[in-house]
């Protein structure tokens, strides 16, 4: 009874959002597809977009307090 059933290890690519075998030619070959590389394109295409669009409300932020203050300070 020393046998016994083990699974084999998975590896989640985050980027493409599935398991795959944990072996280092299976990793190897996903990396190196089409999919993975569409896939981390994508994610860092959006990871840019994303710094973008933060960026700008911060500054549009700061605009808009710097606006306030100038009607404030002309009201006064």
């Amino acid at each position: 009874m020393s046998e016994y059933w083990k699974s084999t290890p998975k590896y989640y690519c985050k980027h493409c959002k599935m398991y795959v075998t944990d072996t280092p030619l299976s990793r190897k070959n996903h990396d190196a597809s089409s999919k993975h590389q569409g896939s981390l394109k994508r994610f860092l295409r959006d990871l840019h977009r994303n710094n973008e669009r933060e960026k700008a409300a911060a500054e549009s932020a700061k605009r808009e307090v710097r606006r306030k203050q100038e009607v404030k300070q002309e009201g006064v």
